[in-house]
């Protein structure tokens, strides 16, 4: 995963399709399975607002197909290479680390996988790379 500045106001996200899958199952995560008290101030930002950017993740892809608007903070295309270009803004690459943070710390470490999709390292190395991201 990499990020990078596409404008003053959003942020380009290269993925692999492992990686985004990761991504939209975390926010499944945050909005279905876990418990999480005090929810906006943990995530930054409303349940509702998160289900939001799941809806936008569909669970599969079309080759160039688009889905969200950037307009919107977030819109993400399936490239020609199999990796995934989502744009968004700096909040809504908040708020995915603050739900990636929450389900690193509260899935227990013999269930991450199955659930995640992902292991647990590689969401922890994704996890670094939006915090350095956030802090430059």
């Amino acid at each position: 995963m990499n990020i990078s500045r596409v404008s003053s106001n959003v942020l380009g996200l290269d993925a692999s399709g492992r990686e985004r899958a990761g991504l939209r199952q975390c926010l499944n995560e945050i909005c279905n399975a876990l418990k999480i008290d005090e929810f906006e101030r943990r995530i930054g930002t409303s349940r509702d607002a998160v289900s939001v950017l799941f809806s936008l993740m569909p669970k599969r892809d079309a080759m160039g197909s688009n889905h969200g608007k950037a307009d919107d903070g977030f819109s993400e295309k399936l490239e020609s290479d199999g990796r995934y270009r989502i744009d968004l803004s700096e909040g809504n690459l908040r708020v995915f680390r603050n739900c990636l943070y929450e389900v690193c710390n509260r899935i227990r470490l013999f269930e991450f996988q199955t659930r995640m999709g992902i292991e647990l390292e590689q969401a922890l190395a994704m996890l670094r790379v939006m915090s350095d991201s956030l802090a430059s």
